[in-house]
């Protein structure tokens, strides 16, 4: 619970994500961080703060509709034609 009330300025602060397009998938907080897809197939990366901090933007270049999921060691985003997995 901590990590999402930490995340609480997202949002909130007038900062916005560097990727583009809408999203439909939902963020999720992981390591530290805040993992967002866009419908375009931009991963963002958040680092969880007192002030917005986008680290990375990577463009998967596919559509994205569903949020990633995460285990220990790896960050799993679904693209339209693909399985990424981040470690």
């Amino acid at each position: 619970m901590e990590s999402v009330s930490r995340a609480q300025w997202f949002g909130c602060c007038g900062e916005r994500l560097e990727g583009s397009g809408g999203y439909s998938a939902s963020p999720i907080v992981a390591n530290g961080h805040l993992f967002a897809v866009s419908n375009r197939g931009v991963l963002s990366v958040v680092k969880l703060g007192d002030a917005f901090e986008q680290v990375h933007d990577f463009d998967l270049d596919e559509a994205i509709s569903a949020t990633p999921a995460v285990d220990e060691t790896t960050l799993f985003v679904r693209s339209q034609k693909h399985l990424w997995a981040f470690r």
